[in-house]
Order: structure tokens, then sequence, then C-alpha cells
């Protein structure tokens, strides 16, 4: 390996390294936190773009001799300060009136020092250099997903409207509820009040038979645009059949009793449904509770307390409840 590429393969590992350390699981809950995440969301996708840049000069230069520009794009300070100029320069055009110009930066500077290194002597060098550039990028980059913009920013909202009955089921609870109900990748799941895809998403990951059953729009959109094949809007409103593998579900907990029993009919038969359920379930001694315990005893059911798992708005205590459906 030469020390073109090796310097390539050395940016790309510590892009990488900051990609990881900027990819966390952060909660989103509040305004400032999905402000915070908007920031580091907009730093991975520079970060992205720059490393997707490297990745398709590491493949020239395999084949050909990299340009002196070319060279001095893969130093992270160099392509900043490209990505920078190219900013000023769309901004130049889009406000002809404005008193912004694209010019040589002062002699003695450290930018211009980079330019200089990169061959860029004057400002007539640096406005073709930016257009270099940008055609440089618009080959090696991949475009944003548009859609995933659109999911984050109404998964953002959503998030903020939990309250009540509306708690998003966090991902530990969800990996306990895909393993009570055996989920594999030939399993026909349903999520029943799904708002986001909490629940969904992570079956996803396993199989790609999911559906979905949600009453609210701006949840439904974002339902659609992940993908997910919406069944009805309202679970009551559905006449049940029999033809899923799996319900896991996340119940509104003021109806928690009637929501699992109506959803347990939409499974097939050897089926499994896995529910978050609030503690009431096992213990009160309030009339639809105790009915409930009664429907349950027709079924090999289980409560299980869940290992961990806590929601983003409410320190209310759960349980996961398993019911199996008789083959």
């Amino acid at each position: 390996m030469n020390n073109i590429s090796m310097k390539i393969e050395n940016q790309i590992a510590s892009l990488e390294k900051k990609i990881t350390r900027l990819s966390g699981d952060y909660k989103t809950n509040t305004w400032k936190r999905q402000q915070e995440q908007l920031y580091r969301d907009r730093i991975i996708e520079r970060y992205r773009a720059q490393k997707q840049m490297l990745e398709y000069l590491g493949e020239e230069a395999a084949c050909r001799e990299l340009t002196q520009l070319e060279k001095a794009l893969i130093t992270g300070a160099f392509y900043e300060n490209m990505r920078s100029y190219s900013a000023s320069a769309v901004y130049a055009k889009e406000h002809p009136h404005s008193h912004s110009r694209l010019q040589f930066p002062a002699k003695d500077s450290t930018a211009a020092v980079r330019l200089l290194k990169a061959g860029i002597k004057d400002t007539e060098a640096m406005v073709q250099a930016i257009d270099y550039y940008d055609g440089l990028m618009y080959k090696a980059t991949i475009p944003p997903d548009l859609n995933a913009k659109r999911i984050r920013d109404l998964s953002f909202r959503a998030r903020l409207h939990q309250k009540g009955d509306i708690q998003f089921t966090p991902v530990p609870l969800v990996s306990q509820l895909l393993q009570l109900a055996s989920v594999n990748e030939t399993s026909h799941v349903l999520e029943p009040e799904a708002a986001i895809g909490s629940i969904a998403d992570e079956a996803k990951k396993i199989t790609p038979h999911v559906d979905c059953i949600e009453i609210a729009p701006d949840f439904r959109e974002v339902l659609g645009l992940k993908g997910y094949r919406i069944i009805g809007p309202d679970l009551f409103d559905l006449e049940p059949q029999p033809v899923y593998d799996a319900v896991l579900m996340n119940p509104p907990f003021s109806e928690e009793c009637h929501h699992i029993q109506h959803a347990f009919q939409f499974l097939n038969p050897g089926g499994t449904l896995a529910a978050v359920c609030s503690v009431r379930v096992r213990q009160s001694d309030k009339k639809e509770y105790v009915e409930f315990r009664d429907w349950l005893q027709q079924y090999r059911h289980h409560f299980i307390a869940p290992a961990k798992g806590d929601f983003e708005m409410t320190d209310m205590q759960v349980l996961l409840l398993q019911i199996h459906r008789a083959a």
C-alpha cells in the first residue's frame, strides 16, 4: 500500500470513530435534547460525506495519479476549508445583492497557505477548485435520504406528545417481547396501536412480514414512510383475521384488558401474543381485571417481570404478558 492509500485509510478510520462516538443512544424526549440530536445528526452527515469522498479517492488512487487538489483533500483541515468555501460560493450566488463575496484569503493566513500547497494561487483558481470539489462530491457521495429526515422530524415531534396512554416502547422491552413470542425470519407479526413503530422496527430486523394498526394520522405517516403495511386505523373496527404468528403490543393502559383480548383474536392457532401491561393486570381487584384474569385461564400464559427497559416519560411499573393460542 502506497503513502496516499495509507493516508486515506487512516483518515477513513478516524472518521468512523467520530461517527461511532456521535451515534450513541441519546434520549430525545425534550426539545433541548432533540436540538442536540439534530446537531449530532448534521455532524454525522458531514463526516459520512467526507468518508464517501475519501473512499472515492481511494478507488481513483488505485488506478491513476491523484491531482494536487485531490491529494490536498485527503487532509481533514483542507477538506473543511473547501467545504466552507463551497457553502460560501452557494450563498453568494443565491444572494447576489449581499456584501458576501468569494475571494482568496489573506496571503499570510493558514487558509492561504493550505490553498497554495494545493496549487491554488488566486481567487480565479479558487473558484475553479470549488467547482472541481463540488463535482467530486457529486460523484462520490450518496444524496441524503429525504424520507429518513421526514421520519426523524415526525418522530421527534411525536416523542414530545408522550403522556398518559401514549408511551413508546423502549428497545430493551421490545427485545424481550420478541423473545417471548419466538419471532423468527418466517414469522408474520402484527403490532396493534403501533404509534411510530417502536416494536415493529425491531421485529422487522428479524422478519419482513410485519403489519401495523394505528389511528393517529401523524403516526400513520411515519409508519407509511417506514414501509409498513397498515391494515387499518382502529383495532376495534377490524374484523379479526387469525393469520399472525405473533401479536406484539404496548396497549393503552386505561383499556389494556379489552385491547389485549381483541388483539388475541388475530393470532393463528399456535401463535403467541406478547404485551407490555401494567401491574394492575395481575393485582387489581377491579371487575375488568378480575374478568380478564378469568379469561386468561382458558390459555397457557405467563407474567414476566421485565429485566430492564425504562419508558422516556414515566416510571410506571410494568409486566410482560405472554399468551399462547393452542395449535
